[in-house]
């Protein structure tokens, strides 16, 4: 990948407070493609950086002093049934990474590597990241399975591994060298409990999880704080994972007293769910709660289903409101994420897709920025995994600390609404913020 200049001198005075503090320089990113894999960069070179002086007169420039380059991994799926996500995080973490600037007096150099949606291969893509490639830090993957693959070769081999969404607090625990900078899965389900019970007034539900290790990590949480709330789960069904239809086990929903469906499942399944539930006629008495976003919500959901059959797509968001919950979406109202908005527009012409990847990547590469300046470079093992741990700042997403002794973050959770914006594309909208949400959930401190 060539290497990529920061934004123009107006964006730079534009974001130079909430984005670019510590800025000055551009990163570099390269792609190996030695375990057979293939991958695309949406990189272009831009006009040369520059950055708005602090303190100085206006005619004064401050000189920047490059240390030289570190390494950071990035380990995402560019290959197999998990590269449409891959894809989009590879452009959210480069967009990021080639305007993050400076950390700690040294440029970046991200290096990518194809987990090809293969848990044995992430761990196999860790290992050449630390032993051949020499990273400081690893960022990502996305999936449950990988990430416990990495961990797991981590904790001989350790160099910190920052994961940018939910994560079980199980896993975090088990790993030395694993930071939770998207939080806990327990954020997301929790938050949302909250909201259908007493925003929504939901007292009786049918819950749906996929069978997979997600799927309870997604749903579980949201049962069992819906009943301690005084709701009630009507039934809980599995879904098969790759099931092609769901018509049966749906139809069993027949309770009059029932307010809604909440849960989750992804890709295939969720096209398979959402076309059963229309189907059938659930849509005109049982509205749809996501306990977490991705690959049940996300706009690529709402793209294959409107390819299909747009009354699908129609019914979900038109028809009645579907909500779900997530870290980050582009209309969170700060002045942070406003800066990248504008920063997203102006390379891509669009504001951020329905998914939490543009903001998540930025903020943990923020995290990593906040912990090198701290150390002033210092890339020890030992000592950034501390520097990351001791970091507090607000970026695109909102708060992010860790409390004493996690390491899972304290992150902000958003409830939002599906909807479609006026260029035609689906995307989020903010309804509701909980704040600082911890690793065990949501404590319910706004309603008590």
């Amino acid at each position: 990948m060539k290497i990529r200049k920061m934004l123009a001198l107006v964006l730079a005075l534009m974001l130079a407070v909430s984005l670019f503090a510590g800025c000055g320089s551009s990163s570099t990113t390269t792609t190996d493609t030695s375990s057979d894999t293939t991958a695309t960069s949406d990189a272009a070179t831009t006009g040369d950086e520059a950055e708005a002086p602090a303190d100085t007169d206006a005619d004064e420039t401050e000189e920047v002093t490059v240390k030289g380059t570190v390494k950071i991994g990035h380990l995402l799926d560019l290959t197999g049934n998990e590269a449409a996500t891959g894809n989009q995080a590879q452009t959210a973490f480069n967009f990021a990474a080639e305007r993050i600037g400076l950390c700690g007096g040294y440029e970046i150099e991200v290096v990518e590597q194809d987990c090809q949606s293969n848990s044995s291969m992430a761990a196999q893509a860790a290992a050449t990241l630390v032993e051949t490639e020499g990273v400081v830090a690893i960022f990502g993957p996305t999936q449950i399975g990988h990430k416990s693959a990495v961990a797991s070769y981590l904790q001989d081999n350790g160099v910190p591994l920052i994961l940018y969404n939910g994560t079980p607090n199980g896993m975090l625990a088990s790993g030395d060298w694993v930071v939770g900078e998207g939080g806990s899965t327990n954020g997301l389900p929790t938050s949302v409990a909250y909201y259908a019970y007493y925003e929504l007034g939901w007292r009786n539900v049918y819950t749906v999880r996929q069978q997979t290790t997600g799927g309870d990590n997604y749903v579980g949480p949201f049962e069992e704080t819906f009943t301690a709330l005084g709701g009630n789960i009507i039934q809980s069904v599995e879904l098969p994972v790759s099931g092609s239809d769901y018509s049966s086990l749906l139809a069993t929903f027949t309770d009059p007293s029932a307010d809604g469906i909440a849960g989750w499942t992804s890709s295939t399944d969720a096209i398979n769910f959402w076309s059963s539930w229309y189907e059938l006629g659930l849509a005109d008495r049982l509205p749809v709660i996501g306990t977490m976003h991705g690959g049940f919500t996300d706009f690529y959901i709402m793209n294959q289903l409107n390819n299909s059959n747009p009354e699908i797509v129609n019914a979900i968001v038109n028809n009645n409101d579907t909500y779900s919950v997530i870290s980050y979406c582009y209309s969170i109202d700060s002045p942070e994420n406003e800066a990248l908005v504008a920063a997203w527009q102006e390379e891509f012409g669009t504001v951020p897709g329905g998914n939490n990847l543009a903001g998540a990547c930025w903020q943990a590469l923020q995290v990593f920025q906040a912990a090198m300046d701290a150390t002033d470079g210092d890339t020890d093992p030992e000592t950034l995994l501390n520097a990351i741990l001791d970091v507090d700042l607000t970026g695109p997403e909102g708060h992010v600390f860790f409390a004493d002794g996690s390491r899972a973050a304290t992150k902000d959770v958003n409830i939002v609404k599906v909807v479609q914006l006026e260029d035609g594309t689906y995307n989020y909208q903010v309804v509701q913020t909980f704040y600082d949400v911890g690793a065990d959930g949501y404590d319910g401190s706004d309603y008590t």
